[in-house]
């Protein structure tokens, strides 16, 4: 915190004289903060000190203290934090602009740093900028003892030349190449320019070079176009790098004659006027090189519509808008190659055109798609493909008027249109639906009739003593069905469901991939349209029967048995998604289709295992597979003559909710539901594989196994604390006391993750305690916590309560581990309360190692708007949604009930991971994209990493997806990119669910009627809601 503050006042406008007399003791202070292991007050410190060199540019830093901060910097610059590398490149970079001398003693070290950085493959965008940039300081310094012109090239070229150089990535080759012209320009030495040139002419002209060299003199060449243009008219003897370049062309590697195009494109991009002519000719003039020269326009397109808008006024963006037309011109000519590859380079270069000048050329494009030549329209459609992106551009407002027109190819004659036409419009409905959803209905049946198969295009092949069949019409099925998936996701609304699936059953009949392609779909539209689907169940069942009945050849080879075992693996997940539809249990087809699965050992272990892992756990798919479909049928048939009783418990909880707004509270936080007579001082009974100790945390901090809440008025908090994997086995044999677990925070190299959860039930619920066995297999210490009122803690909860208990074992977890790397890890209702803390203990500068918030969402009034629980309310006639937002969401704000995790997150200072399934039916995916924006706008450090809903996580068990933490943040090292191990989890019928409501109702007569009319309530619509949804009681609730 001090150190933002400094920077604050270091940055203002206003001149402060009384600073430069701190800046002796704050430069040791900022030296000693570059070297300690803490990310982010790495990043201040540098954001600190670019602000005092920008600040006393022209002196006032010269000291030792600003010796010893520039001899921390180049232990900074490397390929493991790019962010911090980019910081340290730029203040480096000011460093030796504005004082030179205080740098010659870290030199060497901070050459050989950049000089391995360079051959990073990660190296790019603003980071390889900044590098570039440090070695033109360094060129155009006055540094006694700086290398050479010729130093600089032979370490920069070093790495092609050496042993490694087969493991350099192409990435590498491009930053070195581009660091080699850097220097060159900097230098502006024609003599050494032409010595340098003359040797990469050399290396090319050599046989005896490897490819490694001659790739990196390639792109060397085309660099030294890009960057220092002037060179080559300048320099004498004249040469013509555009000819040798092209004499690559002719290279039996694919690598360097990819290189090439690449090196005449980035040539072409320094001097248009010079050499776009020359490469429109070579276009022209040579059509068996036309592959190679059409991709080194596409580099000058694309780097004139990229960074167009920024260089308006140069000579070369004057010359580009000169000759676009004669550009134009030459693509059109190639759009009727008969090379595919050709074709698609030329729809690329296109399309970025019409991004440069949607209004002058989007007429032209569409004449072009209406041309005679199928080819000639085919690419015209293909383009239209390259300007549709996952975010808004100009291009939008012209194209949206046109589209239907390009997209009508979807019925040309030609099979090829057809198919790049339903790829275009699959494109479209996945990045910008809206551009397509008014003419969609008259693409509709073109798109339904390219699903079946066709049998004037499937024909006989003889190949020698074999026949083989071969279908012409196949990919564009692929393409037509994949087109359907898509528009069941973005454009439902859109669709005749019924239609659809008339011709999904096409898809069941069809090849096996489009086979599986068809069972995602009918699983999707299961979900969004359950009572359409039930309508066609039969018909399902009976396409589905002869994939489960499928049998291996005898002379089947084991890839054939793979795809039928994978077949009949998606057969079975398709039908547990048509378990969940309403009235499945009176499908007698249906019924025979589990008899088939329960009577072969090999199908039924995949239910099983299937259902294991499909995270819905539907309670009519577990009757089904214990026997009892036909009492959760009478269940769904009692749920229609509660339908009254319903309604009317609405109506009444509405009014509650208004007039106590205590009701509201205990409603939201559910803590009076959870299970009776828990022992939390047996962990195993919960499923925890590690060793673990149960121990209770005061509101001062002190922990005690005998403390109760009579002996102080602050809180009592039930802690877990579950020890890693790594060293549980050794504590268990010891039989450890708590203080030596207790110690065990603080020893070793474990991390601590602090786990919030969410609402209702307490710290042994089952999906909680997975998590505690995947995080304690990765060897962190977890700290599950009760806050007050849950589970044994004591209390009542509040907003504010709930976050002062995760301060309190915050605080904790620093007093018994000041050593560890912390993470805070929040669930559903726990990330508001993880946002809110981190936020506060970032304003602190007290902020963990970093934030992980699975299943989030940005506030709590936008949650309880689309949450399931107020369904019933919003489904009220008329008055619905103004219902939920008066009588609901005006009675959480009244009781203090906001959990605002947008705001939160604009403050926090440490990285953030967020987690969230697709198909989350608790709080929509589309809240947490809305926090990543915000949090994205403020500039936070935010990772977010969407599990698709094929994956069937839903709202808590991400846990279970394997590597489910493979994109963890690369600034934390501590979050390991490990597998979660595969948990196994007994089932909880409804018979037990039932038990359960039973018991609470029996158990909550002894309070006071408040509550128990509350509790009434809410088991009513728990048990009303899950009985015509997929989803279980404790699934319903966050």
């Amino acid at each position: 915190m001090t150190v933002k503050a400094l920077n604050t006042i270091v940055s203002s406008p206003l001149k402060m004289s009384e600073l430069s007399k701190i800046l002796p003791d704050v430069l040791p202070l900022l030296a000693d903060f570059l070297r300690k292991n803490q990310r982010t007050l790495r990043i201040i410190t540098l954001n600190l000190l670019e602000s005092l060199v920008t600040k006393f540019s022209q002196g006032g830093l010269e000291s030792t203290g600003l010796i010893r901060v520039v001899k921390e910097v180049p232990s900074l610059i490397n390929e493991q934090d790019l962010q911090i590398s980019f910081l340290s490149l730029k203040f480096i970079t000011d460093v030796i602009n504005c004082y030179p001398d205080q740098i010659s003693d870290c030199l060497p070290s901070l050459f050989s740093s950049l000089i391995t950085l360079t051959q990073s493959s990660l190296l790019q965008g603003a980071t390889l900028n900044a590098a570039l940039n440090l070695f033109t300081a360094l060129v155009k310094s006055p540094l006694p003892n700086k290398p050479t012109f010729e130093e600089i090239l032979d370490r920069l070229s070093a790495a092609a030349y050496g042993s490694k150089s087969q493991l350099l990535h192409r990435q590498a080759y491009i930053s070195i190449a581009k660091s080699i012209a850097v220097v060159a320009h900097a230098h502006s030495d024609l003599n050494k320019a032409s010595k340098l040139i003359t040797k990469l002419q050399a290396l090319l002209a050599a046989d005896n070079q490897s490819d490694s060299v001659k790739l990196f003199a390639i792109l060397t060449l085309g660099e030294l176009g890009r960057i220092y243009s002037s060179v080559y008219s300048n320099i004498k003897p004249q040469i013509e790098p555009e000819h040798l370049i092209i004499q690559s062309f002719n290279c039996h590697l694919e690598e360097i004659k990819t290189a090439a195009s690449y090196a005449l494109g980035s040539l072409a991009v320094g001097n248009l006027q010079k050499f776009l002519p020359f490469l429109l000719q070579e276009i022209n003039q040579n059509p068996k090189r036309q592959y190679l020269l059409l991709h080194a326009l596409k580099e000058v397109i694309s780097s004139e519509s990229s960074v167009g808008a920024e260089v308006g006024n140069t000579p070369n963006h004057h010359v580009f808008q000169a000759g676009i037309h004669q550009i134009w011109q030459v693509l059109v000519e190639h759009c009727d190659c008969t090379e595919e590859g050709i074709r698609n380079i030329v729809a690329e270069c296109l399309g970025k055109l019409c991004l440069v000048d949607p209004q002058r050329f989007l007429p032209d494009l569409l004449s072009c798609a209406q041309d005679p030549s199928a080819r000639i329209r085919g690419t015209a459609v293909t383009a239209v493909r390259f300007m549709i992106v996952d975010h808004p551009l100009p291009v939008d407002e012209f194209l949206r008027p046109v589209i239907g027109k390009f997209l009508a190819t979807v019925c040309d004659p030609d099979l090829q249109v057809r198919r790049v036409a339903i790829v275009t419009l699959n494109s479209a409905a996945h990045n910008k639906p809206k551009l397509i959803r008014d003419c969609l209905q008259s693409l509709l049946p073109a798109l339904y009739s390219e699903t079946e198969v066709k049998k004037e295009l499937v024909y006989e092949v003889e190949m020698g003593p074999f026949k083989h069949i071969v279908d012409d019409g196949l990919d564009l099925r692929k393409a037509a069905f994949e087109c359907m998936y898509t528009l069941a996701e973005q454009c439902i609304d859109k669709i005749d469901v019924f239609e659809y699936m008339k011709y999904c059953e096409n898809g069941l009949k069809d090849q096996h991939d489009i086979k599986l392609l068809t069972f995602l779909m009918l699983i999707r539209i299961s979900c969004k349209c359950a009572l359409q689907v039930s309508q066609r169940i039969d018909r399902f069942c009976e396409l589905i029967k002869p994939q489960l009945l499928l049998r291996p050849k005898q002379n089947a080879v084991k890839q054939e048995n793979e795809k039928q075992d994978e077949l009949k693996r998606s057969a079975v997940r398709t039908v547990l998604a048509l378990k969940r539809v309403p009235n499945h249990d009176r499908s007698q087809k249906m019924s025979d289709l589990m008899e088939i699965i329960r009577s072969n050992p090999d199908l039924a272990l995949m239910h099983e295992a299937l259902e294991r892992d499909n995270s819905t756990r539907s309670m009519a798919g577990k009757h089904l597979n214990c026997g009892h479909s036909g009492k959760y049928g009478h269940s769904q048939r009692l749920a229609g003559h509660m339908f009254f009783a319903a309604g009317f418990s609405v109506h009444c909880s509405t009014l509650l909710y208004y007039v106590v707004p205590d009701f509201m509270q205990h409603t939201f936080f559910l803590n009076f539901v959870c299970f009776p007579f828990n022992d939390y001082t047996n962990l195993t009974m919960y499923g925890v594989r590690s060793t673990g100790r149960n121990f209770y945390l005061m509101g001062d901090s002190t922990t005690s196994k005998e403390k109760t809440a009579s002996s102080c008025s602050l809180p009592k908090l039930g802690v877990w604390h579950i020890l890693p994997a790594s060293i549980s086995a050794q504590f268990s044999k010891n039989n450890a006391s708590h203080e030596e677990m207790e110690r065990s925070l603080d020893e070793g190299s474990q991390s601590v993750v602090i786990y919030l959860h969410g609402n209702s039930f307490d710290r042994t619920t089952k999906h909680r305690c997975e998590l505690y066995n995947v995080l304690s297999a990765m060897d962190f210490h977890v700290l599950a916590i009760d806050y007050r009122g849950y589970g044994d803690s004591s209390g009542k909860p509040s907003e504010n309560g709930l976050a002062e208990d995760a301060h309190n074992i915050y605080t904790y977890a620093r007093k018994m581990a000041p050593s560890k790397n912390i993470f805070v890890w929040g669930h559903s209702m726990g990330t508001g309360v993880a946002s809110r803390l981190v936020a506060e203990l970032s304003d602190a500068s007290r902020q963990p190692e970093a934030l992980v918030l699975e299943s989030p969402f940005n506030n709590l009034p936008d949650v309880i708007r689309r949450h399931p629980f107020s369904a019933p309310m919003r489904m009220l006639p008329l008055f619905g949604h103004y219902i939920v937002d008066k009588f609901v969401i005006e009675s959480l704000v009244s009781s203090g009930l906001v959990m605002s995790s947008d705001k939160h997150l604009q403050r926090v200072t440490c990285p953030i991971l967020v987690l969230h399934a697709e198909d989350d039916h608790i709080i929509p995916v589309d809240l947490a994209k809305k926090l990543v924006a915000t949090a994205s706008e403020a500039k936070r450090q935010v990772k977010y990493v969407e599990f698709e809903a094929h994956r069937q996580l839903m709202h808590k068990y991400i846990h279970r997806a394997r590597n489910f933490l493979k994109y963890s943040m690369t600034s934390c090292p501590a979050v390991k990119c490990l597998a979660g191990p595969r948990i196994e989890i007994e089932f909880v019928f409804l018979s037990k669910n039932l038990l359960f409501l039973f018991v609470k109702c029996v158990l909550v007569m002894s309070q006071s009627i408040r509550l128990c009319l509350c509790d009434f309530i809410f088991q009513a619509f728990s048990f009303l809601y899950r009985l015509s949804q997929p989803c279980g009681l404790e699934e319903m609730i966050i």
